[in-house]
């Protein structure tokens, strides 16, 4: 179980989000774009996220 633990934070993290994206959902101003918008900002944000995790992960560090 311990090796599975960091895979396991990883995809806790993208699903806080993506909960969090759908809690907390922008008011759609009627705009045609919207929802193109809204799914740009949360690919957008879970990108950020995977690549802050992988530069985390890219110093090493030993107690991880």
């Amino acid at each position: 179980m311990k090796r599975n633990t960091g895979n396991l934070v990883i995809i806790l993290l993208v699903l806080l989000n993506l909960i969090v994206w759908i809690v907390f959902a922008p008011v759609n101003d009627g705009s045609d774009t919207f929802a193109r918008r809204y799914a740009g900002e949360v690919l957008g944000s879970t990108v950020i996220i995977l690549m802050s995790c992988s530069l985390f992960l890219s110093t090493r560090p030993k107690w991880v």
